[in-house]
């Protein structure tokens, strides 16, 4: 089973709003634009807009923007998996990509946690729900 186009998991503590599915559609297709052709492409890999914000700096100012979480992983049966061990070249391309074409994120962190203990999607203790976006569509499901 590979990653779907326009396939992604995110976690958002409030509620969803267009402004950051928006900002999560970006980011996840600039990440399918960099791993859709590699040679070695990791089993699943999204994007996550998480609850942090970072202090940033664009141009002159200083911003408090979210944070990006980039989840890739390989595996045989989705059991377990392992971090997908992407270049740091091609981990740079993505942040400096998402960080420049996203005004309003400032940072990129990679998810380098196995599964187990870590699962295959995101989710946050306060939220009730977990979004999935599937091209343009929104699918809410509560757990």
């Amino acid at each position: 089973m590979r990653h779907r186009r326009g396939h992604a998991i995110t976690c958002i503590k409030s509620s969803a709003t267009e402004e950051k599915l928006d900002v999560l559609r970006k980011a996840d297709a600039i990440l399918r634009e960099e791993l859709d052709n590699s040679r070695r492409r990791p089993d699943q890999y999204f994007t996550v807009l998480t609850d942090t914000r970072s202090v940033g700096v664009k141009g002159d100012e200083r911003t408090y923007s979210p944070v990006i979480a980039v989840r890739a992983v390989t595996t045989g049966d989705f059991m377990a998996c392992e971090y997908a061990e992407i270049p740091h070249k091609a981990l740079r391309r993505i942040s400096s990509r998402i960080t420049s074409e996203i005004p309003s994120v400032s940072r990129v962190v990679y998810d380098i946690t196995s599964k187990p203990p870590a699962t295959g999607y995101c989710r946050s203790r306060e939220s009730e729900e977990v979004y999935a976006l599937c091209a343009d569509a929104i699918i809410s499901r509560p757990f």
